[in-house]
């Protein structure tokens, strides 16, 4: 899949709202929602092979999804194709749940549309960790930008859709914002 591809297929699963944003960290030709592949199921199955294709090589031998839904099908579709099973990891009152059997010394990839919680990955290391195992990184549609773990992948970046206000290509054209500051990749 090309780049345009990608967002157009974000966009049919409701990730994607084109406009003027200001966000914390510039101004944005987009604001980036949470994916539902169940909104699209072809381009989830697009979107999740050609993430499974980036990270074939990466030795993982599980595939990890934190808590959404959502999620879980770009997971399901990403552990179909490397092979591995799926482990749905959750927030249980301020410990990590899981939803499945935890195989000892894993090698994991954490998959998500985009990381918004930057104590997720954390989390799931500790819970691997525990196991013997561990997080390889994260695999994830859309490069937030955020996160302290290792991007094993994304197939596109925030980062060119981010300018400084004073290098705003609407701003120059008089487009007027919409909508308050949210922070990319961190809506939902």
């Amino acid at each position: 899949m090309d780049e345009a591809e990608v967002w157009a297929a974000l966009e049919r699963g409701g990730a994607v709202q084109w406009g003027h944003f200001a966000e914390a960290e510039g101004h944005a030709d987009l604001r980036l929602g949470k994916y539902n592949g169940l909104r699209d199921p072809s381009g989830a199955e697009r979107l999740a092979g050609a993430l499974a294709e980036r990270v074939a090589d990466s030795g993982a031998g599980l595939v990890v999804v934190w808590e959404d839904v959502e999620d879980t099908v770009l997971g399901y579709v990403v552990g179909r194709r490397l092979e591995v099973p799926v482990l749905r990891t959750f927030n249980a009152d301020g410990l990590v749940g899981q939803a499945g059997p935890l195989p000892r010394g894993a090698k994991a990839i954490l998959v998500t549309d985009s990381l918004r919680d930057r104590l997720a990955p954390r989390a799931v290391r500790a819970l691997l960790e525990r196991a013997e195992g561990s997080l390889l990184g994260v695999a994830a549609l859309v490069d937030a930008g955020l996160g302290d773990e290792p991007l094993l992948a994304s197939l596109v970046s925030l980062r060119s859709h981010i300018v400084p206000p004073s290098e705003c290509p609407s701003c120059r054209q008089g487009e007027p914002l919409a909508g308050g500051a949210q922070g990319l990749g961190t809506g939902g």
